[in-house]
């Protein structure tokens, strides 16, 4: 596969202007400053109808929406001082500039006993040049809990809410319960109205034993119950019962179940309400000593078939030191149990618990005329091993197929110690080609850690039977100059069969403030298959009231380049801070009337500069690296590791000479022998060590005569055997 170098730039354009002045023609002068000429501002508008767009609606919302937004920190009090947003903008192939994209706030006014919490988030809608919301909720709290949650929903570009949802918390629950909360929904033509209310009873350990959902009857404007979920745990008597019940219509009346265990199994088509039961299901487990499984049933009636879905129990049964595990599996039928499968576990003791070495799965088998069940064959049987420190590092799996078990699949697993714990770190995966009965190679999953234990990304490959790739994922992590992260995604191209790039992300980049780290910002860049870069989405969000401004590194300024872009940054009221920019190389500038900064590249290695966002005595600072040098993606993937595989001879049938071809995936000792279908071996072809990969062997057979034989090949613990016919 050939290797693509794939160009990581960033330079940056962004929204700016400063947007302080209240009265609309201060505000015009100052989005006008920001271009050299009103020839080279229309051509801007031209070939982006989004710079436009923002222009336009710094100067037509500001006073009115940003205005009211900026109120909102100012109210916030000492119960909390500081507020919490985030905003992001997106730039796409076909824009010079970076537009809004989301913002979202949340923020407490209010005493330590009597407060509310507000999470707003909004949506920047090109086509009328406003921000829009997307979701305004209020929790309103007291200084037990909270009261009730409020939320309302909108339509992208929408100012008025399509939908609406409450949550009711009462202090007081109703019906001696523990713990009870209720459902509203908001429309515009309905208003509030009720929907469900939920009830919650608790035992002295906390747990839910019953939970009661009412449904609210639009046209009778009252609740009715439709829900019930009842659990019992006898720790004494080692059990445990679920019973879930749906009812239609109805008035709840009393309940009369029963403490003892046999008689709540028995009255589970008893309805305990005036309202019909539509559906229930019921579980009932016993356990042994020490937790273990002694039987579980479990039973479903219909709602619309109105009569036994489902009806199933099992039966576990140990040996007396545990090393095997039998499960018996019926099913009802009218009006009894039916043997219906058969599971066996072996299983070793490890440390303070077991390892399970096996599983078999029989078929029951049914005499036609007496109907009696009896036990059949193996129909499926998985192996496990194990290292020393108990991981599972290869499961095989064998079906039967004509009567006879073959492995159908087999999971290889490699591990590595990371910061003391075992870690999967090489999963390989084998299954069966159906149309030949072999094993081939299908699936390959490696993790990369680095020399910390720090994840550092992983692949995944898919093969055919031909050993060809036909899909791969891979994601690599490299530790930027500024500590931060660079996460690279490649995907597989069907049409060009190899990895593309897809996505650069650059996250865990922070801000510095005058009183530590104040915000993080991420972002992400997107690729076609031709490597353009198709567009850009970064965001920040900040834990205070502190400004945020957008890192643009790493920078690409090779010699001779012009780089040219514009510093993006934002107060969390959505207005623009102050920016200063220090540290640039000597012959750079910067226009703080319109925060771009413009070099025509002249250093090699330029050292970083320094991006400054003010917002009153508050500040941010952030450093933004330069870059001389691509980033080569390596987009090879690599060939399908050799598989333990054993080819059908050609010809075949043959007469007298025929060839075998094989593959082994590692050097050992090899043997490849010929056996009659007695069993007699009638030849040696192959005994000595050989290297890993694929091999040939000519076979001569002009000394034996016409029939079938077997031929086989063992490498290690591998065994793989096919017939050939002998024709003279």
């Amino acid at each position: 596969m050939k290797k693509k170098a794939l160009l990581l730039v960033c330079l940056i354009f962004g929204v700016s202007g400063s947007v302080f002045a209240q009265d609309t023609k201060a505000i015009q002068e100052k989005i006008d400053k920001q271009y050299v000429s009103k020839s080279i501002q229309d051509f801007m508008y031209a070939v982006s109808p989004q710079l436009k767009a923002a222009d336009d609606f710094t100067l037509q919302t500001y006073s009115d929406f940003y205005k009211e937004l900026a109120k909102k920190p100012a109210k916030i009090t000492t119960f909390n001082p500081d507020t919490s947003w985030g905003y992001s903008e997106n730039k796409s192939e076909w824009d010079s500039v970076f537009v809004p994209g989301s913002y979202t706030h949340y923020f407490v006014i209010g005493d330590t006993s009597d407060y509310n919490v507000y999470y707003n988030s909004y949506n920047w809608y090109a086509d009328s040049s406003k921000w829009t919301p997307n979701q305004l909720q209020t929790t309103y709290y007291t200084d037990k809990s909270s009261d009730s949650t409020v939320s309302y929903y909108f339509r992208y570009g929408e100012s008025d809410p399509y939908y609406g949802a409450r949550n009711l918390y009462p202090e007081e629950p109703s019906e001696g319960a523990d713990y009870e909360y209720s459902l509203d929904n908001w429309g515009p033509e309905t208003g509030w109205m009720p929907q469900y209310r939920y009830l919650y009873f608790r035992n002295e350990q906390g747990s839910d034993t019953l939970t009661r959902q009412y449904s609210y009857d639009g046209e009778d404007m009252q609740f009715y119950l439709s829900y019930e979920n009842r659990s019992r745990y006898s720790y004494e008597d080692n059990y445990s019962y679920y019973r879930y019940d749906y009812f239609i219509k109805g008035e709840p009346s009393s309940s009369s179940l029963t403490e003892n265990t046999s008689e709540y199994m028995l009255q589970e088509n008893k309805s305990w309400y005036n309202g019909e039961i539509s559906a229930w299901n019921r579980s009932y487990t016993k356990l042994g000593d020490g937790g273990a499984y002694l039987y579980q049933t479990t039973k479903t009636w219909g709602t619309m078939t109105m009569m036994l879905q489902n009806e199933d129990s099992t039966h576990f049964t140990y040996a007396p030191d545990n090393s095997k595990i039998e499960q018996d599996y019926y099913f009802w039928d009218d009006s009894l149990y039916i043997w219906d499968q058969y599971r066996v576990s072996f299983q070793q003791p490890f440390n303070d618990s077991y390892l399970v070495d096996s599983i078999m799965i029989y078929d029951i088998d049914t005499d036609p005329e007496s109907m009696e069940r009896t036990l059949g064959n193996v129909y499926q049987r998985t192996e496990m091993d194990y290292d020393e420190d108990g991981n599972q590092i290869e499961v095989r799996n064998f079906v039967n197929y004509d009567d006879s078990l073959e492995l159908a699949s087999k999971t290889i697993r490699e591990y590595k110690k990371i910061n003391g714990y075992s870690t999967i770190v090489a999963t390989k995966t084998y299954t069966r080609d159906y149309l030949t009965g072999d094993l081939y190679f299908y699936n390959d999953y490696v993790t990369n850690y680095g020399p910390e234990g720090e994840f550092l990304g992983y692949k995944q490959v898919w093969f055919n039977p031909s050993g060809d790739t036909t899909n791969a994922y891979i994601i690599e992590r490299r530790t930027l100059l500024d500590g931060s992260t660079g996460e690279l995604r490649m995907e597989w191209d069907y049409n060009n069969k190899n990895l593309y790039l897809r996505s650069v992300r650059i996250y865990g980049r922070q801000t510095t403030g005058d009183n530590g780290n104040r915000f993080n910002q991420s972002m992400t860049l997107s690729y076609n298959i031709d490597g353009d870069q198709i567009g850009v989405n970064r965001s920040m969000n900040s834990y205070s009231s502190y400004p945020g401004i957008f890192n643009d590194g790493p920078v690409f300024a090779a010699l001779g380049d012009t780089v040219r872009l514009t510093v993006s940054a934002r107060n969390p009221d959505m207005s623009i801070p102050d920016i200063e920019v220090t540290d640039m190389p000597t012959s750079a500038t910067f226009d703080p009337e319109t925060n771009e900064f413009y070099w025509i590249v002249d250093e090699a290695s330029p050292s970083p500069m320094t991006y400054k966002a003010i917002r009153g005595d508050k500040f941010v600072t952030t450093e933004v690296e330069f870059v001389s040098e691509q980033f080569a993606v390596d987009t090879e993937v690599e060939d399908a590791p050799v598989a333990f595989d054993l080819s059908q001879n050609y010809p075949n049938p043959f007469n007298p000479a025929t060839n075998i071809q094989f593959s082994i995936p590692s050097s050992g000792e090899v043997n490849l022998t010929v056996y009659n279908l007695l069993g007699q071996k009638v030849a040696t072809l192959i005994s000595e060590k050989l290297s890993a990969g694929s091999h040939t062997v000519n076979f001569d057979a002009s000394q034996l005569s016409s029939g079938i034989y077997l031929y086989r090949l063992n490498s290690g613990n591998q065994v793989m055997t096919k017939k050939m016919t002998l024709i003279k």
